[in-house]
């Protein structure tokens, strides 16, 4: 029992100490609001909204003020009392232990704190706005009407450079007396915002003018006079080129110069109506085409510098490459008599002469356009670099062919060669099994060296059959090479194990009378020696001769070593 009123005190102490813990931090919240709602207080709203009073109260200025006073006294006398009210309830609440409810009722005052700042910021920012723009109204009038007068007069002075583009800065002049007008007339009803956006839309149409009235000369100069210069001068180079036998109809650029000429009206028109920016990119257009057809002509003049140097080279080698190929046909018959060519080649001598029948019909065609001069330099030098192309893979093709002619003859003796070199060799295999003195030559042997001879002969067959198919050839040289590789490392091997297998058991015989092992040992090696097994018969020598003297072997090829 006791136990249990002690947990009790001690869980009401606990929230006793809680509870005051955090009300006091409720008050802290309401001190620090209190403090905001003071500071919101003392804005200088209301002497803000005095200086409107130096201003005509009326019109535009008149409703923002009365609107800008309400709002304020509205933040004074409504909204922050409520605020104070509110603040009298959170800490009621908070002494009630109703906590959640004091942190919601904090945030709700927060919120509207807030919102009235952003009101109050607003109001501040309008009334620097209208009376920033009353005094900047007053101080850049002047200096526009000035600027106005300086338009005027030069637009005035230079009114013949216009042309009839001087009747739309009449008219836009009027414009602006006008705006000037209507700028009195708000600043007089007290709109002074709108009486700055007038005089705004002024300054930047007088700018605009003067940018135009500077422009405009300059302008109808180039369309009247110096483009048409231009394409006169085009003209007359292209006539002197003509004069030294260049011929340009095949291209359009007397047809281009004519349309160009003829837009020129038209470009004077939009300048009179003050489509500047229009004109000039047309201008642009026009001249960067004009730098085309300069471009073009140069090319052409290039052109006809390539053609002349380019075309004596261009005709010799068709009649080179026309010789070559009656020459190659006559070798591929030549060689058709003792050969049989491979179907890719007979296909690329069928390719390379449709390709050159077609490139000595290209030639023929450029002669007559060369000599009747029915192209242009340009065209016909496109047509050389093509035709160059064309006969430089033609040549190319031709020398392919050549080699593989001239292979098929060279492999022939290359593959004789290597014959007689795997003749030679099977030559000095033989001689090699006879020095040997083998006691008995192993079957497998005799086999392998039979194999050897019958591919030799195979391949000696097919190099003396007609038409020769050289890739059968050369795979049936490989066959016998490989072959014959095989069968003398087979001898070599069987030579070196049979010499060693006869030493192995002329140094065991000193231990047969020592050893009944060893001497049974030597005598099963002796006869598998005398049968061929010369490896059978190192597999029982040298085991039981180890075990007498474990470095045997090494002793036994050393010895080997020293009478070779």
């Amino acid at each position: 029992m006791i136990y249990v009123v002690i947990s009790i005190a001690v869980i009401f102490a606990v929230v006793i100490i809680s509870g005051s813990v955090l009300r006091k931090n409720i008050y802290k919240e309401v001190d620090r609001i209190e403090r905001w709602k003071s500071d919101v207080t003392n804005r200088p709203v209301a002497e803000e909204i005095s200086r409107v009073k130096g201003l005509t109260i009326s019109g535009e200025t008149e409703e923002k003020f009365e609107s800008w006073r309400k709002d304020w006294d509205d933040i004074i006398d409504v909204h922050l009392p409520d605020i104070e009210e509110a603040l009298f309830d959170i800490e009621e609440w908070a002494n009630k232990y109703r906590f959640k409810k004091s942190k919601e009722l904090i945030k709700a005052v927060e919120v509207q704190l807030e919102e009235i700042e952003n009101q109050i910021d607003n109001i501040m920012t309008d009334v620097n706005e209208l009376v920033h723009s009353e005094e900047k109204n007053r101080s850049d009038i002047g200096e526009v009407k000035e600027k106005y007068q300086d338009v005027k007069k030069y637009i005035s002075l230079h009114w013949r450079s216009f042309g009839k583009a001087g009747n739309h800065f009449e008219k836009k002049l009027k414009e602006v007396e006008e705006g000037f007008s209507q700028f009195e007339k708000e600043t007089l009803d007290g709109n002074y915002l709108q009486a700055r956006t007038v005089l705004t839309t002024v300054k930047e149409e007088l700018s605009l003018m003067k940018e135009q009235s500077e422009e405009i000369p300059s302008l109808l100069i180039e369309i009247e006079s110096d483009f048409p210069a231009e394409l006169k001068d085009i003209e007359a180079g292209m006539e002197d080129m003509r004069e030294k036998g260049y011929q340009l109809d095949n291209f359009s650029f007397e047809k281009d110069i004519q349309a160009y000429r003829e837009e020129l009206p038209k470009l004077v028109k939009d300048v009179e109506n003050l489509e500047l920016q229009k004109v000039r990119d047309r201008l642009e257009e026009l001249h960067r085409n004009l730098e085309g057809i300069y471009t073009s002509l140069e090319e052409e003049v290039d052109a006809r510098e390539y053609v002349e140097s380019t075309i004596l080279s261009i005709k010799n080698d068709v009649e080179r490459l026309q010789y070559q190929l009656q020459e190659l046909g006559h070798e591929r018959g030549k060689v058709e008599l003792s050969y049989r060519i491979p179907e890719d080649e007979v296909n690329r001598q069928q390719k390379v002469k449709k390709e050159f029948e077609q490139a000595d019909k290209s030639w023929r065609v450029f002669k007559d356009l060369f000599e009747n001069k029915k192209q242009s330099f340009t065209s016909l030098k496109n047509m050389l670099k093509d035709l160059s192309s064309d006969l430089s893979q033609i040549d190319k093709m031709i020398r392919a062919s050549k080699e593989t002619l001239y292979t098929l003859r060279k492999d022939e003796l290359k593959a004789l060669d290597n014959l007689k070199e795997l003749r030679k060799q099977m030559v000095q295999e033989k001689l090699a099994l006879q020095k040997s003195r083998l006691p008995y030559v192993p079957g497998s042997l005799v086999d392998e060296m039979e194999k050897a001879d019958e591919m030799l002969s195979l391949a000696s067959k097919r190099l003396q059959d007609l038409p020769l198919e050289m890739n059968k050839v050369y795979e049936e040289v490989e066959k016998a090479s490989l072959q014959l590789q095989k069968t003398s490392t087979y001898l070599r091997e069987t030579i070196e194990k049979a010499e060693l297998s006869e030493s192995l058991i002329q140094y065991g015989n000193r231990f047969r009378r020592q050893s009944p092992e060893v001497d049974e040992a030597l005598m099963h090696a002796e006869q598998k020696f005398r049968q061929g097994a010369y490896e059978e018969a190192v597999n029982l020598a040298l085991p039981a001769i180890e075990n007498k003297e474990p470095q045997v072997l090494e002793k036994v090829k050393e010895r080997a070593k020293e009478r070779a």
